[in-house]
C-alpha cells in the first residue's frame, strides 16, 4: 500500500517485532527542520493504547528539535543513538513519565542523503538494553523505512493535490456560473470540508458599515460549531490578522500563536489554521478560514489551493456586485432600454460556459443580437503581449466574411493584429485604456492599404466602429469591436457596450484560470501515469514501453522516442518509442554532443525547438517532425 498511515503503521509494528523492542514511534521533521512532528507509535504486539496515542501526538514533542540535546545531534550527525539511565532526563518528560521509557535506541531516518525525522526503538522494563546487533539491524532498516515513507508521502502528496485540483475546478465552476453569492460562499465551504476533512470551515464578509467580519457560511463536524451570527472585529485572531495586514496567514500550533482567538468551545479543539483574504479591485472584503483538529495539518499546497479559491471568489463577489449595480440599472430603464436586457441575456450565456472559445462567441452574438450591432469581432492578448488574435466575429454573411479574407489576405480566425501604438485604433485603446470611435476601417487594420480597406467597408455597409478594450484590474485582456451603420452612437448605447465588456472580461479571465487549472491537472495526471508505469515492472524493457504508452496516450504526439546512451560506443541508441519506423531506429544513432539529442545529452539540459528546420543541430530523420522537445535523462 501507499497510504502514507497505513505504511506507517506497518512499517512501526514490525520494525518492533524484527528489532525485539517493545514499540517503535516515528517522528518526521517539518517543512523547516525546526521540529519532529509525531506520526506514528506503535507496541510490537499491535495492541492499540489511546490514550498513550493521544498523549503521542499532541505532548510528546512541543519543544524544538535544538532544545533536545540527544535529538539534535542524531539529526544533525546522522548516527543512531543509545540513551539509558540518567541521559533520559534530556529527552521530553512525558517520554519517561507517560510512555515510561527505560532505554530508547534513537536512529535517523535518511532518505536520499538526507534525514527526514527520527526512528525510536525503547523499552519501558528497567535493565532492558539494546544490544549492538539491534543497533546494527535497526540502523539498517532505518533507511528502508525512509525510502518507504517517502515514497508514501510522495504519492499522499500527489493524492491530495489532485483532490484540491478537483476542488478548485468545482469551485471554479460554480463561481463562474452563480450570482447567488451566499449559496456560492456556502457550497465552497462544504466542499473544502468534505474534501479533506476539516473540523471546520468558514467564510466571513466585511460589513462596511460596521466594519466588523460577519460569518456567511460554515460547516464543521460538530453541531456546536454552527454559529449562524458569529461576527467579530478586525483587531480579533487571525482571522481579523490576515483581514487588516491583506495576507495569508497560515498556524501549524495555535497554542503557540498569540493571535489565536477561540471562536467556540469544541470537540477536539482548533490546533492549526489557516485564513486566506479574499480581495476584489485590491481590496479585502472577505476572509476563508480554515480549522484543523490536527497539529501541522497545513502545508504550502494548501496555502496556495486556498489562494486560489479565494480569487476565484473574489471574481464571483466582483460579478456578483457588477450584476447586481447592472440590475439596479435595468429595473429602472428595462421598458425603454432594450440593450440592458441583452446584457442581461449575454451575461447568462457566458456564466453557462467555460470555454474560452464559447465564451468569445457568445460575447460577439450579444453585441449584433442583442445591442443591435451589424457585425462585431473579438480578439484576446496573445501570450507574447504584442499581438491580438483568437478573432471570433458575428454578423457578416459567408459571402462578406470570404471576400473581407480575401481583402486582408488571411483567415480572420488567422490574423494577428500587432498592439504597437502605430498600428491601428485596437493598439491605441488598448494602450489607453478607453473605448474609441471611428469612422473607417484603415484604422483599424492600420497595415493594409486605405483603397482596400474602403472597399471593405462598403461590403459591410458600416459607418461607426466602436473598440472597447478588455480590461481586469489594470491587465490587458483583448479588445471588442461593434460595427453599425449609423453614423453617431448615444452615450447610452456607449455604456451597455462598456458593460458587456466587463462582463466579457471576467468570462476571459474566468475562461483563461479555468484552462490553466485544467491543464494542471492534466499535467499531474500525467505525471501520476508515467509514475505508476515506471514502478509497475522491474525490467527495464517493460518499464520503458509503459512509459511511452503512457506519454503517447497523455501527449498525443506524433513520434516519441527514449534513446539511451550506448556504453559500448558512447552513442545514442532508441531504446523504447512510437512513431518512427524500424529504418530509422537503426539508423539515427547520434554521439553525444551531435544533433538535438545529442546536445542534450551532453548539457543535460531540456530543448524546446519549435520549428526543426532552422535549428542546425537537427538530424533529419522522419521527414513529418516540424518539432521537437527533448529533455536529458539524469
Amino acid at each position: 500500500t501507499l497510504d502514507l498511515v497505513q505504511v506507517l503503521k506497518l512499517v512501526a509494528q514490525k520494525t518492533a517485532q524484527v528489532c525485539n523492542a517493545e514499540r517503535c514511534s516515528l517522528m518526521l521533521l517539518d517543512e523547516q527542520r525546526e521540529t519532529l512532528i509525531p506520526m506514528m507509535s506503535q507496541f510490537a504486539s499491535g495492541e492499540p493504547h489511546e490514550r498513550l496515542w493521544r498523549i503521542f501526538k499532541r505532548k510528546s514533542l512541543a519543544e524544538k528539535v535544538d532544545d533536545l540535546p540527544p535529538i539534535a545531534k542524531v539529526v544533525r550527525e546522522g548516527k543512531t543513538s543509545i540513551l539509558v539511565g540518567e541521559s533520559l532526563s534530556q529527552l521530553p518528560r512525558v517520554w519517561r513519565t507517560q510512555f515510561g521509557v527505560r532505554s530508547v535506541l534513537l536512529v535517523p531516518l535518511v532518505a536520499r542523503e538526507e534525514i527526514i525525522g527520527l526512528m525510536a526503538l525503547d523499552y519501558t522494563s528497567e535493565g532492558s538494553e539494546f544490544a549492538p546487533e539491534q543497533v546494527e539491524l535497526a540502523t539498517a532498516i532505518g533507511s528502508q523505512v525512509a525510502m518507504a515513507i517517502e515514497n508514501a508521502q510522495l504519492y499522499a502528496r500527489q493524492e491530495r493535490r489532485a483532490i484540491q485540483l478537483s476542488v478548485i475546478n468545482q469551485v471554479g465552476r460554480r463561481a463562474t456560473s452563480s450570482l447567488h453569492l451566499d449559496e456560492l460562499l456556502q457550497e465552497t465551504a462544504v466542499a473544502i470540508q468534505e474534501a479533506f476533512s476539516y473540523h471546520f470551515v468558514s467564510i466571513l464578509v466585511v460589513d462596511e458599515d460596521t466594519e466588523e467580519m460577519v460569518q456567511r457560511a460554515d460547516v464543521g463536524r460538530h453541531e456546536n460549531m454552527h454559529l449562524p451570527d458569529y461576527r467579530q472585529g478586525k483587531d480579533e485572531g487571525l482571522i481579523g490578522w490576515a483581514v487588516r495586514e491583506g495576507e495569508a496567514v497560515l498556524v501549524n500550533d495555535v497554542n503557540r500563536d498569540p493571535r489565536y482567538l477561540e471562536g467556540f468551545p469544541a470537540t477536539p479543539f482548533t490546533n492549526s489554521e489557516l485564513v486566506v483574504p479574499i480581495k476584489v479591485d485590491g481590496r479585502v472584503v472577505a476572509a476563508l478560514d480554515i480549522q484543523s483538529a490536527d497539529f501541522n495539518a497545513f502545508d504550502q499546497t494548501d496555502l496556495m489551493s486556498m489562494q486560489t479559491i479565494a480569487d476565484q471568489l473574489g471574481v464571483s463577489m466582483r460579478n456578483a456586485r457588477l450584476y447586481e449595480e447592472s440590475k439596479t440599472h435595468l429595473d429602472r430603464l428595462e421598458a425603454a432600454n432594450r440593450q440592458l436586457v441583452a446584457l442581461q441575456q449575454t451575461g447568462a450565456s457566458l456564466a453557462r460556459t467555460l470555454d474560452l472559445q464559447p465564451v468569445l462567441q457568445a460575447v460577439v452574438e450579444g453585441v449584433v443580437q442583442g445591442l443591435g450591432y451589424s457585425a462585431a469581432a473579438i480578439g484576446v492578448v496573445a501570450p507574447t503581449g504584442q499581438t491580438l488574435e483568437n478573432i471570433v466575429v458575428s454578423g457578416p454573411t459567408s459571402a462578406q466574411l470570404k471576400e473581407l479574407e480575401r481583402i486582408v489576405g488571411t483567415r480572420l480566425a488567422e490574423l494577428r493584429l500587432p498592439l504597437a501604438e502605430d498600428h491601428g485604433i485596437v493598439s491605441t485603446a488598448m494602450a489607453e485604456r478607453r473605448i474609441v470611435v471611428s469612422h473607417s476601417l484603415h484604422q483599424l487594420f492600420g497595415l493594409l492599404d486605405e483603397t482596400l480597406c474602403q472597399v471593405a467597408q462598403e461590403l459591410l455597409g458600416f459607418k461607426t466602429l466602436v473598440t472597447v478594450p478588455l480590461v481586469l484590474e489594470e491587465s490587458p485582456l483583448g479588445a471588442l469591436c461593434a460595427a453599425t451603420e449609423r453614423a453617431e452612437l448615444a452615450q447610452e448605447e456607449l455604456a451597455s457596450l462598456t458593460a458587456l465588456a466587463n462582463q466579457a472580461s471576467l468570462a476571459i479571465e474566468n475562461a483563461q484560470l479555468y484552462q490553466r487549472t485544467i491543464a494542471r491537472l492534466d499535467e499531474l495526471s500525467a505525471l501520476h501515469q508515467i509514475s505508476v508505469a515506471a514502478a509497475s515492472t522491474l525490467d527495464l524493457e517493460e518499464t520503458l514501453a509503459s512509459i511511452v504508452q503512457a506519454l503517447e496516450d497523455t501527449l498525443q504526439l506524433s513520434n516519441l522516442a527514449i534513446m539511451l546512451i550506448d556504453e559500448a560506443d558512447q552513442r545514442l541508441q532508441i531504446t523504447a518509442g512510437s512513431g518512427y519506423s524500424p529504418d530509422i531506429v537503426s539508423r539515427i544513432r547520434p554521439g553525444v554532443g551531435e544533433g538535438i539529442t545529442g546536445w542534450v545529452a551532453m548539457t543535460g539540459q531540456p530543448l524546446n525547438v519549435p520549428d526543426v528546420t532552422s535549428d542546425s543541430r537537427y538530424i533529419a530523420g522522419d521527414h513529418g517532425v516540424r518539432s521537437e522537445v527533448c529533455v536529458p535523462l539524469t
